[in-house]
């Protein structure tokens, strides 16, 4: 379950436009922070903030849609039931 769950995230991070995929491959996978990410791509903070907040609301949508992902309480995944092959 944990290899298809890895796959099902990388492609719905595939299906993301560019700007969300680098966005949180920058963020969330590399550990850049908002701030840096801000200075690198001449945006403000706020604006950083806002685009990270917007597309990790978009994956996490299609990880829901697409994964059968479940979120616990404080946002963390709880479960994962891996959709029958087709």
């Amino acid at each position: 379950p944990v290899d298809e769950l890895d796959a099902c995230m990388e492609l719905n991070l595939l299906a993301l436009d560019a700007e969300d995929r680098h966005i949180i491959a920058a963020c969330d996978l590399q550990g850049q922070t908002a701030r840096a990410y801000a200075e690198a791509n001449q945006l403000t903070l706020a604006a950083t903030k806002s685009r990270l907040l917007r597309a990790r609301k978009r994956l996490r949508e299609s990880l829901i849609l697409n994964c059968q992902v479940r979120f616990d309480d404080s946002g963390q995944v709880c479960c994962h039931t891996p959709r029958p092959p087709a």
